[in-house]
């Protein structure tokens, strides 16, 4: 048991820790393994926490998108199957386009339909440790790896299920594709892709903006069309840059 003071609370909890973290390949790039913690499994320790107390709010200032996303209001899903919406978005793109196969290569990762290919989907809270943590899976994958997908549907309002399909299903495709398919394994290169494709998802199902947690606006179809990659490429870089300050200050 392990308490920890601080600026944003007191956490009790029990610590967990890994040498090693990250995809283990073997030397034709398959994929045998994975070790860490959290996103991508990059963080070589975890914080199970058992309470928290005293926590300290840090208020958001989101004025300075407000006028961008104004009229701009959260649509609701057509309902379904979120993976077949996905699918739905890629074929609003050019057929063969960056895009389209960008969207697809997502929404593909699930596999098809009785497909029993190691992605589960499931509903609920995503940070809570399930019960079955740490022994060895109940279910068929083709290479030994399981992704137990759990999506908090009381965040997921509307149509940004479909974008966290998209989110996640990039995540699977670059972990079980091969070094020579995937441009790279770090961390932020990886989180990269993956907003890369959200913002992609957006766009093809016509959302006029996507802002991300903090208030980071990486998509705005009112930005001049010569100027939007060079744009959306900027604002995922500066949410990331920001992201990774806030974790490294907190483990401080």
């Amino acid at each position: 048991m392990v308490t920890q003071p601080g600026e944003i609370g007191d956490l009790v909890g029990r610590l967990d820790g890994t040498r090693d973290t990250g995809v283990i390949r073997d030397r034709d790039g398959k994929f045998v393994g994975v070790n860490g913690f959290g996103n991508l499994n990059s963080y070589s320790a975890r914080l199970v926490l058992q309470s928290v107390s005293d926590v300290t709010a840090q208020e958001i200032d989101y004025s300075k998108n407000a006028a961008a996303t104004k009229d701009d209001s959260q649509r609701e899903s057509a309902g379904g199957d979120p993976v077949a919406a996905a699918h739905q978005i890629a074929r609003a793109f050019s057929p063969g386009s960056a895009a389209a196969n960008e969207v697809e290569r997502a929404a593909a990762a699930y596999g098809k339909e009785g497909e029993d290919n190691g992605v589960e989907i499931g509903f609920g809270t995503p940070n809570e440790v399930p019960k079955n943590d740490g022994p060895r899976g109940d279910h068929n994958s083709p290479d030994g790896l399981l992704f137990n997908c759990t999506f908090n549907m009381e965040r997921l309002k509307g149509e940004a299920l479909t974008r966290a399909i998209s989110h996640v299903g990039t995540h699977i495709a670059d972990i079980r594709g091969s070094k020579s398919t995937v441009k790279t394994e770090n961390p932020y290169g990886l989180e990269h892709h993956a907003w890369q494709t959200t913002v992609l998802s957006a766009i093809g199902s016509g959302q006029k903006t996507l802002s991300l947690p903090g208030g980071y606006l990486v998509w705005n179809s009112a930005w001049p069309e010569s100027d939007r990659s060079k744009m959306v490429e900027a604002a995922i870089s500066k949410f990331l840059v920001d992201w990774e300050s806030r974790i490294n200050t907190t483990q401080q």
